[in-house]
């Protein structure tokens, strides 16, 4: 083979090579199509005429690694939706769900590994609530905003009563709430000063109590050393001698024991948000998702936000609740790649701030955080999401249901509080999924 054949030869083989990696999108040509991009679709309950510039702005930034289809899903019907469009094979490639959902279906999740995200990006990145995302084989979603609980006040009410301030410890509440009620010659109470002590008509009982638990220094549900979840809730976590959750649930019912002097509130009184908003009702704990609702309720209102009162204001750290949504990707997708990939831009992005602002909600996201608003009130929010905390709420209507038969069986008096304490946490395990943990 003479010189000129091997040149050739070398041509040819260059033109194929070349070929291959320009037509596979290695090499980029001038006036080509650029190489295909895989489209997933993404499921949320935010309304999709809200998103489509953030969606559409996201789609052109990142176009060379993704494109996301958002799709609209009603918050009522998002879990029927879903095993529905799972067990048709048509599910999403991502969802953005809130955190009891996640809990409930993580069999369906495929976790971020923690080679993929380690525990020590994550802490740094998302408030402390997010750890309730840590599973023994990755992180099942990447928190997106959280719905912090916190104390909406009547400024009129307080004003009357020549409170300057909303309280900021439980104690100082008492206080608050011994100058506020009020009932009529027959002992009905005509105005109160918080709605605490029942569940039939306070809309958020369930999760008031379990910050009082929270706060009180009992996680209500904790990770073992095996990776499973444990129960605390009749345990003495503090080794004070009882535990924490009774003294809870004792503080919990003194507002609906007629017979005790913080008695304000009752099971024959309006829906707690309702009376609020009716300026019957000077304090109500209600979460930030809440506002525009309770304004709405009644546009004339003069009411503001503060913290949910603390323990004391030297509490060794400040606990709210809150509820968070995180964006978790489909074991089921043909996409998982592509789809963690989508999740991780739009959680460590600017996108997670524009969803914030879409949503109203805070970021939970601790840099985003630590940039407090110009609005009071959502500066309020922002600060409380600094200090929300969850647990693992692994069926929010077993458990819901089990937390009131604790308040109402110990404030009527029928069961011990030891015994009541035990019951629930009986009843917890039972339904404890543990064998399901992914």
């Amino acid at each position: 083979m003479n010189t000129f054949q091997m040149v050739v030869i070398g041509i040819f083989i260059f033109l194929a090579v070349f070929s291959v990696l320009a037509f596979s999108g290695v090499i980029p040509l001038p006036g080509l199509t650029k190489p295909l991009v895989q489209e997933i679709t993404w499921w949320g309950t935010a309304p999709e005429n809200q998103t489509t510039r953030l969606i559409s702005d996201f789609n052109q930034e990142y176009e060379d690694k993704v494109k996301i289809n958002y799709i609209e899903k009603d918050s009522l019907t998002l879990e029927a939706d879903l095993i529905e469009a799972l067990a048709a094979s048509r599910g999403p490639d991502l969802i953005l769900a809130p955190q009891e959902l996640i809990f409930k279906h993580a069999d369906k999740l495929a976790p971020f590994t923690y080679d993929q995200i380690d525990k020590r990006r994550f802490t740094d990145a998302f408030i402390q609530a997010g750890e309730l995302f840590f599973y023994p084989k990755g992180i099942m979603a990447l928190p997106l905003t959280v719905d912090p609980l916190v104390l909406y006040y009547n400024r009129d009410l307080l004003n009357t009563a020549r409170l300057a301030t909303s309280p900021k410890t439980w104690t100082e509440l008492e206080t608050y709430n011994k100058a506020i009620t009020e009932a009529d010659v027959r002992g009905n109470i005509t105005r109160s000063a918080i709605a605490l002590g029942t569940f039939s008509n306070i809309n958020n009982a369930k999760d008031i109590l379990a910050v009082l638990i929270m706060q009180a220094g009992n996680p209500i549900v904790r990770r073992g050393e095996d990776g499973g979840w444990q129960v605390t809730l009749a345990q003495d976590t503090l080794g004070a001698g009882e535990p924490p959750a009774a003294q809870a649930t004792a503080f919990f019912n003194r507002f609906s024991d007629s017979s005790n002097l913080l008695y304000s509130w009752n099971s024959a009184l309006p829906e707690a948000r309702q009376m609020f908003a009716r300026n019957s009702l000077a304090m109500y704990l209600g979460f930030a998702s809440e506002y525009d609702l309770v304004r709405r309720q009644n546009p004339q209102i003069n009411f503001d936000v503060a913290a949910v009162p603390q323990p004391s204001e030297a509490a060794r750290a400040n606990i709210t609740f809150g509820r968070l949504s995180g964006l978790a990707v489909l074991k089921a997708s043909p996409k998982v790649t592509t789809a963690a990939q989508a999740a991780v831009l739009l959680a460590w992005s600017n996108y997670a701030q524009r969803w914030a602002d879409l949503t109203r909600l805070p970021p939970a996201r601790r840099d985003l955080l630590s940039a407090r608003p110009a609005d009071p009130v959502a500066a309020t929010f922002y600060s409380s999401a600094l200090i929300a905390h969850g647990w693992y709420d692994f069926n929010s209507v077993v458990t819901g249901s089990a937390l009131r038969s604790l308040a109402e069986s110990v404030r009527q008096g029928s069961v011990e509080v030891g015994s009541a304490l035990s019951q629930t946490q009986r009843q917890f395990e039972a339904t404890l999924p543990n064998a399901r943990q992914p």
